[in-house]
């Protein structure tokens, strides 16, 4: 056993700790994606229905009965604490051009996990 070996034992525990960071962040920009589909889809059906009746969702699997009464815009975040009305059509497109964003972020994470990765793999050649 030569003296290197406690510290690579700690970078690698380091690495494996930046690591689970990172799954934990795609994971949770990955369900963001998907949520962000759902909207998009959802925004897009608001366009074509025919029907007023719709549920407006308030959480935790609860909805309100309610009557759609403009089909053309709909309330948008913009950040924090500001809302504003939008067309349907610009809707979709600020949550798609926010979805690009989350995925070019994920492809930057994956990258650095790819990095961390090499970096193991060297650490446990050099200690064989």
């Amino acid at each position: 056993m030569n003296e290197s070996n406690p510290q690579n034992a700690s970078l690698l525990q380091s690495i494996q700790e930046q690591g689970q960071q990172l799954k934990e962040q795609l994971e949770a920009m990955h369900q963001a994606v998907t949520q962000m589909n759902m909207t998009v889809g959802s925004l897009q059906s608001v366009e074509k229905q025919k029907k007023e009746d719709i549920l407006i969702p308030l959480g935790s699997g609860c909805f309100l009965k309610g009557k759609s009464t403009d089909k053309e815009k709909v309330i948008i975040d913009l950040g924090p604490n500001v809302l504003a009305e939008k067309p349907i059509k610009e809707a979709v497109k600020l949550v798609t051009e926010r979805k690009q964003g989350i995925e070019k972020q994920i492809t930057i994470i994956e990258g650095q996990l790819k990095t961390l990765d090499s970096k193991a793999q060297a650490i446990l050649k050099k200690s064989n």
